[in-house]
């Protein structure tokens, strides 16, 4: 009896499991996965199953800095399921993560505030919904890895990375999330404050978009253009060149 009223009352649910066949991932490339929906003890009618991907982003306001989830994008994969009783559905799934992803792991240390994970959505008909939260971690891609080498070749050093509000805009492209990753490098004396290092990768070519703060003037900005075929030394002579150093 006290099954049968949890059922009436919508709170026997459905249990969510969903699993990525991979630790990481590079920008770029699929994400593979699987979400496995586990029944109860009486037939359960799923609505539909969604897939988020999420970060947590910053915004500037005149009262201060907050943050917030932002949702960079989501995918159905399935509509009006029957979760039949005692028994499970398992869902495989391959998203492809945009290279204007956030990156999450690189291998120089800084104080990292990205964050990203795959939120699953489970809508149950006369039920409580079901979900699951499972982190992600990505990668930059060779050329963005380069560049971070070419920074610290410089001589400047990672302080930390995160995820703002809004968008990059530049002669090439907009970038298309409603938020952007920047890297901020502390500055290497001689009036620079800092330099703030955000990627925009468009078809074959990643341009790299750079806050330049400097003491006693305001801050600017650079474009540099990158290709698949410059190396670590290319990219250091152009920084050099761009922000003075």
């Amino acid at each position: 009896m006290f099954d049968s009223l949890k059922n009436t009352l919508g709170l026997d649910t459905l249990k969510v499991d969903t699993r990525l066949n991979q630790e990481s991932c590079m920008v770029g490339t699929s994400l593979k996965g699987t979400v496995t929906i586990k029944g109860t003890k009486h037939d359960k009618t799923v609505n539909h199953v969604n897939l988020h991907l999420i970060t947590i982003a910053e915004q500037d306001t005149d009262d201060g800095d907050f943050t917030k989830a932002h949702t960079l994008g989501s995918v159905r994969l399935a509509n009006q399921l029957i979760v039949p009783a005692n028994d499970q559905i398992v869902l495989p799934f391959e998203l492809t993560l945009s290279a204007e992803t956030p990156i999450t792991h690189i291998s120089y240390p800084h104080h990292n505030n990205t964050r990203l994970w795959l939120h699953t959505d489970v809508d149950v008909a006369r039920t409580l919904d079901s979900s699951d939260k499972d982190p992600i971690h990505t990668t930059p891609t060779p050329i963005m890895s380069r560049f971070l080498d070419a920074m610290s070749k410089v001589g400047f050093h990672l302080v930390k990375s995160d995820v703002e509000l809004g968008y990059l805009n530049t002669p090439y492209g907009r970038s298309s999330f409603g938020c952007y990753q920047e890297f901020e490098y502390a500055g290497r004396g001689f009036g620079l404050n800092s330099v703030e290092v955000s990627f925009l990768p468009v078809g074959n070519l990643t341009h790299v978009v750079l806050e330049i703060d400097r003491a006693f003037r305001s801050d600017s900005y650079g474009v540099l253009t990158l290709n698949d075929t410059m190396s670590v030394l290319d990219m250091a002579n152009m920084i050099r060149q761009k922000v003075g150093v």
